[in-house]
């Protein structure tokens, strides 16, 4: 899944033109019963930042509905899966600087992850 995962992130980041139509239908996996599926699409959602924008309201969608159906506490849900799937979209929601979805806990889980990634990236000379 992850191959699938590499290959849909670098088409993404070489496509040059309108990616509305392909984040889209992405977007749509989030909604499959298949839980490895929804977390592939959160997480390649996620690391599309900005660009994840058309995407928005789909992963609104999906936080939404992993809260009713699991409960407040799906970010530490014991099955991996449907606790990936969460946080990727709760990251990828956060990166596009919407919270309307992001808990106070979830705010600072993503803050902490983001220094992680901050601090890894300047450690390996990778910041820009």
């Amino acid at each position: 899944m992850s191959r699938t995962r590499s290959r849909t992130r670098e088409l993404i980041r070489t496509w040059h033109g309108d990616h509305t139509r392909l984040l889209l239908l992405l977007a749509d996996q989030l909604t499959t019963a298949d839980q490895e599926v929804a977390a592939e699409a959160a997480a390649v959602l996620e690391s599309c930042h900005r660009i994840a924008a058309p995407a928005r309201e789909a992963l609104a969608a999906h936080i939404d509905a992993q809260r009713a159906a699991h409960g407040p506490h799906i970010w530490a849900a014991p099955d991996a899966l449907l606790r990936r799937s969460h946080q990727e979209a709760v990251r990828a929601l956060a990166r596009l600087g919407d919270v309307r979805r992001v808990s106070s806990r979830d705010h600072r889980v993503v803050l902490v992850r983001s220094l992680i990634q901050i601090i890894e990236a300047c450690r390996w000379g990778l910041a820009r």
